[in-house]
């Protein structure tokens, strides 16, 4: 029971830090089977490379069993996974990897391997599939919403940070990129409108300037005649041609000049605001997922990325190599372990440092699971440099495994700060169904994680990258009605009026909140009265009142 209060109580506290933006998430390969059993787990993945090593002695050891047993009752295949098992563990995960390189005697074998085991997402339009090997031929599955739910629900937690070992694009695909891909076409929109007011209001200024020049000689003029005029005894005659040509010259330009300078002062307003805009669209952008595979991308945001640690699958436009190491395409060898703090220097320090700041829960690991236990060990180091003297845990081990934790595995998780969360317990499946309100009908590991994000996402999360580009749009509509022009009928601007209705109709379904702010509602009752007269009219035209009546803006 104490123990059972404890987990509870590391529970709450896993959401406690979730809630105040202290948490980061890091992704394991278990956690791309909640998609399909076709994704392989380490064991899955190093089992024809150990094969590929061993295969000699595991069919030798074969035929002896089967020449001492006196009949070939033993099923070869259970025979051989327990042969490979014993290989990749008296071996080591790593070090297989690192003698299956040596023994083909080039890099690009492991690259080509793990791209031949690890399925492939194909955009299709409408529908994506994955595309993976199966035997001798190429099969393709499928991926619907409820395959992707999990992955969609762990996006939608506030981590400040989402760091993933494995290849697949499994967290890309789950990601809902339309607010991002909206938000990025508004701003390359306003950068381009800012752009040509930059550009108007430069021509402006040189045209200002032009007819200062000019302003200046006519005044010039003026005086040179009005002084000749007084030194010959005449009076100024202001009907003079010559004066009065003169002066309506200047009244020209002045006149322009004027209007001119007001026309700059309107640009530079519209650039000002455009240049607000930019700033909430970059700030809405910001809260938009954003995928890293290459440090130097770390810089474009501090949070909500999807970070691959360990290299992503390639695609046709994939220069070959990870993070500017053009020998390796994926994190996975031993010496890739040991080499990778000084190889990808960035990526380690960002790691050291969110380890010293915030903490980490860990899905899609087990317990024996190489990745976890590799970078269990790097965090005790730095935690031990970084003189972390908390009794506070810094990384919650998320297990779906359904044997206990030996005595040993326990320690080690105490020596380094883990706590580990038997996901399918008794008492913690309770305790989440009844914070969530649901209960589950079948106690699956799908099932299980489904529950544990309902519980840490609790109170409905706000969308705040879809909630800034609609306020944003609002604000078009609201101006949109605001610049038109409807005052008198007898002086509309057509082409005005189209525009803003067009635009008006483009963005009226962003108008899903009543206004309390009635400043254009004059403008819409104005706009129909106008409509109604304009229909009233045409009869009393011979059926065409003249004019091309806009889009009704709604």
């Amino acid at each position: 029971m104490i123990m059972h209060n404890k987990d509870i109580n590391q529970l709450k506290k896993l959401k406690e830090k979730l809630e105040n933006q202290e948490m980061s998430v890091l992704v394991g390969a278990g956690f791309s089977k909640n998609v399909s059993g076709i994704f392989p787990s380490w064991w899955e993945l190093l089992y024809d490379m150990a094969y590929y090593l061993f295969k000699s002695d595991i069919v030798e050891a074969y035929e002896m069993a089967i020449e001492s047993n006196g009949s070939s009752s033993i099923d070869r295949n259970e025979f051989i996974d327990k042969k490979i098992d014993y290989y990749i563990s008296k071996t080591g995960y790593l070090e297989i990897v690192s003698e299956y390189i040596k023994r083909k005697g080039y890099r690009e074998a492991i690259t080509n391997y793990i791209e031949e085991r690890t399925p492939k997402i194909i955009d299709q339009g409408k529908y994506s599939y994955l595309e993976f090997n199966s035997g001798e031929k190429i099969k393709k599955v499928k991926i619907t919403d409820n395959m992707l739910s999990q992955h969609k629900l762990l996006l939608q937690l506030p981590w400040n940070n989402i760091y993933t070992t494995n290849y697949d694009e499994l967290l890309e695909l789950s990601d809902d990129a339309t607010t991002a891909k909206k938000i990025r076409s508004e701003i390359k929109v306003i950068d381009d409108g800012i752009k040509q007011l930059l550009q108007k209001k430069s021509s402006v200024k040189q045209r200002i300037e032009e007819l200062n020049s000019q302003i200046d000689i006519l005044e010039s003029k003026i005086g040179e005649l009005n002084v000749k005029l007084k030194k010959e005894d005449k009076d100024p005659d202001p009907d003079s041609p010559e004066l009065h040509d003169l002066k309506e010259n200047l009244k020209e330009l002045v006149d322009e000049k004027n209007s001119l300078t007001f026309e700059m002062g309107s640009a530079g307003n519209s650039v000002d605001d455009k240049e607000r805009e930019l700033l909430q669209l970059n700030k809405a952008l910001s809260e938009c997922i954003f995928t890293v595979t290459h440090s130097s991308e770390l810089g474009i945001k501090r949070n909500k990325n999807i970070i691959k640690l360990h290299g992503s699958l390639r695609n046709k436009e994939t220069i070959y190599g990870f993070d500017g190491d053009i020998q390796k395409q994926y994190v996975i060898a031993k010496e890739d372990y040991e080499s990778y703090p000084t190889k990808h220097e960035a990526f380690t320090q960002l790691m050291r440092i969110s380890l010293l700041q915030e903490s980490y829960c860990l899905v899609g690991f087990s317990g024996d699971d190489t990745n976890f236990l590799e970078w269990i060990k790097w965090v005790r180091e730095v935690l031990n440099k970084g003189k972390n003297r908390s009794e506070d845990f810094k990384i919650y081990f998320i297990n779906v495994g359904n044997s206990k934790l030996e005595a040993d595995k326990l320690l080690f998780f105490e020596n380094h700060k883990v706590y580990p969360i038997h996901l399918m317990e008794d008492h913690i499946i309770n305790f989440m169904e009844d914070q969530v309100g649901v209960k589950l009908d079948k106690k699956t590991k799908k099932a299980a994680f489904e529950l544990l994000f309902k519980f840490l996402k609790g109170k409905q999360q706000i969308n705040k990258a879809k909630l800034a580009y609609e306020t944003l749009q609002r604000n078009k509509l609201k101006r949109s009605w605001e610049s038109l022009g409807i005052i008198d009928p007898k002086k509309i601007d057509w082409d005005n009026l189209i525009e803003c209705s067009k635009e008006i109709e483009k963005l009226k379904k962003y108008n899903k909140l009543p206004s309390l702010n009635f400043a254009y509602s004059h403008k819409k009752h104005k706009l129909l009265h106008f409509a109604i007269q304009l229909v009233k009219d045409v009869p009393r035209q011979g059926g065409n009142a003249g004019h091309s009546i806009p889009p009704s803006p709604g």
